[in-house]
Formats: C-alpha cells, sequence, structure tokens
C-alpha cells in the first residue's frame, strides 16, 4: 500500500484534495478490512509512520484551517466534504503490528 499512498500524496496535496485523500485512503482501508484482506497486527510500521503526519495535518494543522475556508470547492465535491482521519486512526489502532507500531501511534 505504501507505493500507492506516495502517489496519492503526490497528486492530492494542496487544499481540500488533502481531505480527498483522507476520504480516498479511508475507503481503501476500510474496504480492506471488510474484505477481511487486512487482519489485526497487519498493518506495518511504515505505513502508520506515513500516514500519521497526513491525519494530524488533516485534525490540527493547516489542512484544519484550509477544511473551514473552502466552502465553494469542497460542496462541489463529496469527497472534501468529510473529515475521516479519526476513523482512519481507529482502523489504524485496531489493525497495527502491536509490539512495533503502537508507540508511534501514540
Amino acid at each position: 500500500m505504501t507505493p500507492m499512498l506516495k502517489e496519492l500524496t503526490a497528486q492530492l496535496s494542496k487544499g481540500y484534495q488533502v481531505n480527498v485523500l483522507n476520504f480516498s485512503l479511508h475507503h481503501i482501508l476500510h474496504t480492506l478490512v471488510q474484505s477481511e484482506v487486512i487482519q489485526p497486527g497487519s498493518l506495518q510500521t511504515e505505513l502508520v509512520d506515513e500516514l500519521t503526519p497526513l491525519l494530524v495535518d488533516e485534525l490540527m494543522g493547516f489542512g484544519a484551517e484550509k477544511f473551514e475556508a473552502e466552502d465553494a470547492q469542497k460542496n462541489l465535491i463529496k469527497e472534501a466534504k468529510q473529515r475521516k482521519s479519526t476513523f482512519i486512526f481507529e482502523i489504524l489502532a485496531e489493525y497495527i503490528e502491536i509490539d512495533k507500531s503502537f508507540i508511534r501511534l501514540i
């Protein structure tokens, strides 16, 4: 999943696109969980390391400010209307390699 994440972050990096990125990541992770492709303990440390800054930025950083400011554009795009960072953190918490990634997640 890491190469796909790198490509998505390269393409979706500005303004409301960050919300679209997180929406897409949530959809991918949720689908993998529902289809039981991901088992508890199967998400690797590298994925947690790459996702955490993106998610924290959407929740508390510049992404949060942009989310509030870009009403006109985000109203046109369904994926940009919602924040999915907390839901992604929930999936990560349930499916990470506990012995290697737990401390990094908190």
